[in-house]
């Protein structure tokens, strides 16, 4: 009978003991999937970030070309210029001969 008394409440602390420890694995868990979802938040955030920099660097790249195209534009027509003033030079330069 004695043994059986010791038994009981060692039993009855090894089942209390049982259900604290499931009681924390839950709470770890938990934890676990709140941390996995906020991981998730910020690769969201991330990837967000990294696309709205990606439209920065287009846009960006986009009006690079524009003004290029207005240089080369305007270097054609002074080139345009030059041309047809060594041209009317010349011209001028055969009729005064």
């Amino acid at each position: 009978m004695d043994e059986q008394k010791k038994i009981s409440p060692n039993i009855k602390e090894g089942q209390f003991r049982l259900e604290k420890i499931k009681s924390e694995i839950e709470q770890l868990n938990l934890e676990k999937i709140k941390l996995e979802i906020e991981q998730l938040h910020l690769e969201e955030l991330n990837l967000d970030k990294q696309f709205e920099l990606e439209k920065e660097k287009l846009a960006h790249i986009k009006l690079m070309n524009v003004k290029q195209f207005q240089l080369d534009k305007v270097k054609l027509i002074y080139q345009g210029i030059l041309t047809a003033l060594g041209v009317i030079s010349f011209i001028v330069i055969l009729m005064l001969i």
